[in-house]
């Protein structure tokens, strides 16, 4: 499939997973009348939570090549500071999880900023990198009774409206949510240039003609494939006379 073709699809799979998004919303939220049991709902926010990890993994060690350990550390601090300002502080959950993911991502952007500016962090030591980092903060967790102090944290369940019902359903519509939205982002990103730019960089990578420990090796590493999908017409040459196209 050509660049031209993938974009154009981007729109349809778009419309697909909203229109899929919003019949498994239907079916958690009437499971009752359908005869699904409750323990059904546990399950399928489990599956939500874990699409949008591997599809947020995905973008990264996926498209571009390299392995990233550190998920969890981003999940850890989106955990541990709405649990921190609700659970201790009783900032309410609308605040408190924006924050979370906020902070989820500047630690990103802090670590993608030392791990891809530092040309001496590739292959396995960049993957050590990323391992060092949830570990790391679990230890800061574990020592500091401010955050954990290995204690743990209660929180309170939040009033509901009555059209969600209980918690295990508000946990299913969250994790629809988001799984929707890291869903229909690797499927915006995967039709574009930046998209297709996160996969040349990872071709050096995987598929080296010379060592990445060197300058010299790494630009030979940098180059674009080309795949000639169909041949047009019009453009060729004629052939000469007594001669084969």
């Amino acid at each position: 499939m050509s660049a031209r073709d993938l974009v154009a699809t981007v729109p349809r799979r778009l419309a697909i997973l909203v229109g899929a998004m919003f019949l498994i919303g239907a079916l958690g939220q009437f499971n009752e009348s359908i005869g699904l049991a409750p323990y059904n709902i546990v399950v399928l926010y489990t599956v939500l939570f874990w699409i949008s990890q591997a599809t947020s993994w995905n973008l990264l060690s996926g498209y571009a090549g390299y392995f990233s350990f550190g998920q969890g550390a981003y999940l850890g601090i989106g955990a541990y500071t709405m649990a921190v300002m609700t659970g201790r502080h009783d900032v309410d959950y609308l605040i408190s999880i924006p924050v979370g993911g906020l902070l989820a991502g500047v630690l990103a952007l802090l670590v993608g900023a030392v791990a891809f500016r530092l040309r001496s962090l590739r292959g396995e030591i960049f993957a050590l990198l990323t391992l060092a980092v949830p570990f790391i903060l679990a230890a800061i967790a574990r020592i500091n009774s401010e955050i954990d102090g290995g204690q743990g944290t209660t929180l309170r369940t939040p009033p509901l409206p009555d059209w969600i019902g209980d918690f295990q359903h508000l946990m299913f519509l969250l994790n629809l949510v988001v799984a929707t939205l890291a869903v229909g982002i690797a499927l915006a990103m995967h039709g574009s240039r930046f998209g297709r730019g996160l996969a040349a960089k990872g071709f050096g990578e995987t598929m080296p003609i010379a060592s990445n420990d060197y300058e010299e090796g790494r630009e030979k590493n940098r180059r674009v494939e080309f795949n000639i999908v169909e041949r047009d017409p019009s453009r060729a040459k004629p052939a000469p006379e007594g001669g084969t196209p």
